[in-house]
């Protein structure tokens, strides 16, 4: 952060941002309660995982859209982009990847 350097310690284990975008290795193999997610492979804690709340999402509200009249497929489209734009918009959504130029694509 603040362009000082992009080096960090070497965790035996994993690690995490706070909310003071301050680096913290974890002590064992489990995340902080604050942080409770492992990141899809990777070492990295996270508060939640937006894509694996959207792979859950479609797995739960799977449609046949041939089936569906086209209100239903709106409705279910409209649910999608509302889920998205909820967790964008929460107070959990972990901005670090932002703050530090990296894009988060779904």
């Amino acid at each position: 952060m603040n362009n000082l350097s992009n080096c960090y310690e070497q965790c035996d284990y994993y690690y995490y941002f706070d909310n003071d975008y301050d680096f913290h290795c974890t002590n064992n193999f489990s995340c902080p309660k604050e942080y409770p997610i492992l990141e899809n492979g990777r070492v990295e804690c996270v508060k939640y995982d937006l894509t694996g709340l959207m792979q859950n999402f479609l797995l739960n509200n799977e449609i046949n859209i041939t089936e569906k009249s086209k209100t239903e497929e709106i409705k279910y489209y409209d649910n999608i982009l509302y889920l998205i734009e909820n967790e964008f918009t929460s107070e959990n959504y972990d901005t670090i990847n932002l703050d530090n130029g990296q894009d988060d694509i779904l």
